[in-house]
């Protein structure tokens, strides 16, 4: 992990998750090893403030899916121009899928 646990470290994302990750599993394990020093880890309030920052609503991004088709045409029309054949215009849609954890409840929108 990258930092030193001191204030103002800055925690790379795979820290903040790893974070997160032990935190849903056990606040108080979470604690535990942060107290102890077994692990350096980021504090609440810097896994609350990342949480935040990397919010997103529930439900399809439908700006996103617009512009993912804005930017296949333009492919399409760089491939043309290169004398490439035209692509098929088939795709796939991947949804994916949230993993509940029983007994915890954090809502990203208000960090409770």
């Amino acid at each position: 992990m990258t930092g030193t646990g001191k204030t103002g470290n800055r925690w790379s994302a795979i820290t903040y998750r790893i974070a997160l990750a032990v935190f849903t599993r056990g606040p108080a394990a979470y604690d535990a090893l942060k107290s102890y020093g077994m692990l350096q880890l980021p504090s609440l309030s810097a896994i609350k403030q990342f949480t935040s920052a990397n919010y997103q609503p529930a439900g399809t991004n439908f700006e996103h899916l617009h512009e993912a088709r804005k930017s296949y045409a333009a492919y399409i029309e760089e491939r043309e121009e290169q004398g490439n054949p035209k692509p098929m215009n088939t795709g796939v849609v991947i949804f994916d899928e949230v993993k509940v954890v029983m007994k915890v409840h954090w809502n990203s929108a208000d960090n409770g």
